[in-house]
Formats: C-alpha cells, sequence, structure tokens
C-alpha cells in the first residue's frame, strides 16, 4: 500500500496527474480496508487524492474530500494537528477557487493564528497563510484588508525569502492585483510589469504564475487605454494558454475573455461578441452555468451587445446574468454591482430611463460605500447616472452630482 501511495506520488510530481490520481484511488480504497477509516495513513491518501482532485479541477470530489479529512484530522489528531493544519489551508484554498470566500476567510484565520502561535510570524507557511487570507479578504470585497495584509506580507517575505523567491514574486502580483480593486491602476502595472519579468526568469516562461501575470498586465494596460499593448499581450496570453494549459482550460478560457475584452477596446467590437458568445459556451459546459467565470463572460458579451446597438439582447441577458448573480454571488458583490451598471446602461438605451436611473442609483451608492467616490468604477456610475437625469430633464440633479 505505501509503495503504491508514494508511486502515485512520483506521478505527481512528475506531473502525471491521471496515473497519480488512479494509484491515489486504489492506495485510499486498499488502506481504508486494511487499516480503517481513521487511521493516519488512510487520511494522508484521502488528503493526497482532494489535492489531486483539485488539481485536475475536480472542485466537487476534492471539497467533499478535504471536509471529510479535515473532519476526521480534527477528530483524530486533535484541532491544532500540523496535519490537521494542513487540511485547513487546502480545504480553504479550495473554498477560494469556488468563490467561496467567507467560509475560507475563516479557516485561513485559524490557520494564521496556529501558524504564527507554532511557527512565528516569520515562517514561510505562516507567510503563506497571511497571503492565503488576504486573497480571501479581497474576493470578499474587504481590499482595505487584504491590502494591508498583502504590503506586510510582500515586506516579510522581501527580508525572509529574498526579493526574486517564487513566494516574494507572488505576494508582488497579489499585491498589484489588490491594488487594481480599488483604482491604484499605476501601482497594479508597475508591480506586475516586475513580476512578468522575475516570473519569466525565475519560474519560466510556461509556469501558470507567468502566464496569469501575462494575463493580468493586459487587463490592466487595457483598463487605463492602453490598448495596443494589452492586445499584443492578451493574444500572445491566449496562445501561450493553449499551448501548455490545454483549449479547454479555465486559464485559457479566462484569457480568450481577456481577449474578446481588448478586440473591443481597440474598436472591434463585433470580433468580441462572437469570441465572448464562444468563451461563454465553453465555460458553461466546462465549468457550470452558475460558475463566476461563467456569469462573468456573460455580462461582458450583454454589454457588446448594447455597443452594437442589439438593445433586446443586452437587456434580455444582462437581466439573466443579474438574477444569477445576485443568487450565486449576493446583491453586495463587486460583479453583481457591475451586472447592475451593464442593465441600466441597456434600459437607457432602448428608453426605459426611470428604471436605469433607479439601478444608476442604487450602483452609485454601492460602489462609493465599497470602493471609495474616487474610483474609476464609481466615477462611470456617477458619469452615467448624469447623463440619465439629463434624459429625464432632472438638470438641477445631474448638476449635484459634481458640486
Amino acid at each position: 500500500m505505501s509503495s503504491r501511495h508514494d508511486l502515485a506520488v512520483v506521478y505527481q510530481q512528475m506531473e502525471r496527474p491521471l496515473e497519480a490520481i488512479a494509484l491515489h484511488e486504489r492506495a485510499l480504497a486498499d488502506r481504508e480496508r486494511v487499516l480503517g477509516t481513521d487511521h493516519p495513513d488512510t487520511m494522508i491518501s484521502r488528503y493526497d487524492l482532494a489535492v489531486m482532485y483539485q488539481h485536475m479541477e475536480r472542485m466537487d470530489e476534492a471539497i467533499a474530500l478535504h471536509e471529510r479529512t479535515l473532519a476526521d484530522r480534527e477528530r483524530v489528531l486533535g484541532s491544532d494537528d500540523l496535519d490537521t493544519d494542513l487540511s485547513r489551508d487546502e480545504l480553504a484554498v479550495a473554498y477560494v477557487d469556488m468563490g467561496r470566500a467567507e467560509e475560507a476567510a475563516f479557516l485561513f484565520e485559524k490557520v494564521l493564528m496556529n501558524r504564527e502561535h507554532f511557527l512565528g510570524p516569520d515562517h514561510p507557511a505562516t507567510l503563506t497563510a497571511r497571503n492565503n487570507l488576504g486573497a480571501a479578504y479581497q474576493q470578499m470585497d474587504r481590499v482595505d484588508e487584504a491590502i494591508a495584509l498583502h504590503e506586510r506580507t510582500l515586506a516579510d517575505r522581501e527580508r525572509v525569502l529574498g526579493s526574486a523567491h517564487p513566494d516574494t514574486i507572488r505576494s508582488r502580483s497579489d499585491l498589484g492585483a489588490a491594488y487594481g480593486r480599488i483604482g491604484r491602476v499605476e501601482e497594479a502595472i508597475a508591480l506586475y510589469e516586475r513580476v512578468l519579468v522575475d516570473s519569466e526568469r525565475v519560474l519560466g516562461v510556461d509556469d501558470l504564475d507567468t502566464l496569469m501575470t501575462r494575463h493580468n498586465l493586459a487587463f490592466m494596460y487595457r483598463s487605463v487605454g492602453r490598448a495596443g499593448e494589452a492586445f499584443t499581450l492578451a493574444e500572445r496570453s491566449l496562445a501561450e494558454c493553449e499551448r501548455v494549459l490545454g483549449a479547454e482550460h479555465t486559464s485559457t478560457l479566462a484569457a480568450k475573455s481577456n481577449l474578446a475584452g481588448t478586440l473591443r477596446a481597440i474598436g472591434r467590437p463585433l470580433d468580441a461578441a462572437e469570441l465572448y458568445e464562444q468563451t461563454a459556451l465553453d465555460f458553461e459546459r466546462v465549468s457550470g452555468a452558475d460558475d463566476p467565470f461563467t456569469l462573468a463572460v456573460r455580462a461582458y458579451l450583454g454589454d457588446t451587445y448594447r455597443e452594437l446597438g442589439r438593445p433586446e439582447d443586452a437587456v434580455e441577458l444582462s437581466e439573466r446574468t443579474l438574477v444569477d448573480r445576485e443568487r450565486v454571488l449576493g446583491v453586495s458583490d463587486l460583479e453583481t454591482i457591475k451586472s447592475r451598471q451593464y442593465l441600466a446602461m441597456a434600459y437607457q438605451q432602448i428608453g426605459r430611463t426611470d428604471e436605469a436611473i433607479a439601478l444608476f442609483e442604487r450602483t452609485l451608492d454601492d460602489r462609493q460605500r465599497l470602493l471609495r467616490t474616487n474610483h474609476p468604477d464609481t466615477a462611470e456610475t456617477r458619469r452615467s447616472l448624469a447623463d440619465a437625469y439629463n434624459s429625464a430633464g432632472r438638470t438641477a440633479d445631474a448638476a449635484a452630482l459634481f458640486p
């Protein structure tokens, strides 16, 4: 049994995941039969199989195994045991991957507390826990807390591990993402540009983190109007994701969506719509209709229909996506708020001005509360609401938005 498990780990390290999974599944069945479900070796097999399911994006199976393993380890080994803490950490990572950020943050807070107590504040595992908690907070739109954690972790990793360590590079990337989230785009770009150079040199051009950095930098370039640079980088990102990861990997599909957005930015909305339509179908087939990425692509497609002068299609898709995002993500999630903005613009285009104004007012309140008054998204909504007020003859209300 140990030999089979050890060989599975070797296959895992050799990036032969299907063979690794087959051996892990057999080793787990054998250990449950011979050693029992509560034996530490059985729980190791269950944990390793869950990690492989996670690697292959079989997330429901991964989470079910992680949840069972965590419960068993807490009961058998104790809440503070190192293996228990490892299960808690991996389950939290899986929750983040599935958009279950509040559950993830609860677990990461426990992991960080344990590691600071038992390992010390500068231990690499403690620094990883702090970085992971920042990522969960960011997904929960607790961006100020996320930035504070990411800034501290980056400074600590530079001091403890060095500026070129892979974990330090990842911290720099995560801080860039957080800066971008609150509109500090130039700072985000500066970080991503450095991360891309370091990732290519240290991790390699085909490493997943390198591929994602190129994708993220293209998105940031597009957000500040550097559309030509964004297009060049987005095209390369998609080609390399397809070559390294395959056409149906979720990171490849995200790169395809990013290229569609870049096509729209350079004045090719028809090409963008076609690529969004294809990507939406691909995401729904691979990840499901309620996956956050599926919903994001549908939202972008609906707004592209509006730009193309297809208001009925825009309204239908934007209404459906808003309902689904409110159900899946919650009414106050930033992506849900973005869908509300898109639907308001579609309503205004077809003359449903009162409904547009109601949505714009709600969106402005939400964005001012969550993003601050000077965030680019908040400014966009303020301009949109002013236009709608003017269309309705409410010129004084429009003027009051810009005191």
